[in-house]
């Protein structure tokens, strides 16, 4: 992160930090983005301990099921190697898809459809995870702004009635914004959102939610292509400059 920002001073770039917090609503997972211009990252280490915890009981769940279903090689400890040079490593479902594909030649796809919704390998979010206002209010202690991250997968998976109670739900919670730009999303789904956003005076944000190169084929496609217009990244911008909850 810092790399990064020193990168983008010297380039005349203006920097945002980011951060994706799992959380649960209702019966579904979902996930609340972090932007600010510096966070407390004391308050994040100290408040997301708990949901770190539980991002690895999840996953262990996920490898105990992944052996139960024949696939054997799917290891803990292989996971755990992997990611051994990160400090304060967030084990996800990605981790367990990548061991599918290299241990036993899973395509991708094949694996994502095992460790995702409706899977054989796949284990919801537990009680651990936080609530879209409790997810709100770390993110503000930390110096950010909260946003929604890609309603439109709740689309996809529960259909646009769930989206849109999910979305009427966000000032309640104290939500900042709405990601209503995403690879995902079609265009009615970003017609609705964005008319959402202003509706409930909530922050516009985009992207191609990229995670690294053939993780989301879609995301590949869209890296450097899905984004906000001048004045909705100028409201961002001007939003987490005076983010001081």
């Amino acid at each position: 992160m810092s790399e990064a920002a020193v990168a983008a001073g010297r380039a005349g770039i203006a920097f945002i930090e980011g951060i994706e917090v799992s959380a649960r609503w209702d019966e579904f997972d979902v996930h609340v983005l972090g932007y600010s211009r510096h966070f407390r990252r004391g308050v994040l280490r100290e408040r997301l301990a708990g949901t770190q915890r539980g991002y690895q009981d999840r996953i262990r769940n996920m490898v105990r099921l992944c052996q139960s279903a024949g696939y054997k090689k799917v290891s803990w400890a292989a996971i755990r190697r992997f990611r051994a040079r990160l400090e304060g490593a967030v084990y996800v479902s990605y981790d367990v898809a990548r061991q599918l594909t290299q241990q036993h030649g899973l395509s991708l796809e094949q694996a994502r459809q095992l460790t995702t919704a409706g899977g054989a390998c796949y284990v919801p979010n537990g009680a651990w995870a936080l609530s879209l206002a409790e997810a709100a209010e770390v993110l503000h202690a930390a110096g950010a702004v909260a946003v929604l991250a890609h309603p439109g997968l709740v689309a996809l998976d529960a259909g646009e009635a769930v989206m849109r109670r999910l979305v009427v739900s966000l000032p309640a919670a104290n939500i900042d914004g709405i990601e209503v730009y995403h690879p995902y999303h079609s265009k009615a789904v970003v017609s609705q959102l964005a008319l959402a956003a202003q509706q409930h005076t909530l922050l516009v944000t985009g992207g191609s939610d990229w995670h690294g190169y053939k993780r989301y084929a879609k995301s590949d496609e869209a890296f450097g292509r899905v984004g906000l217009a001048p004045d909705e990244w100028h409201r961002l911008l001007a939003a987490t400059s005076a983010a001081n909850f």
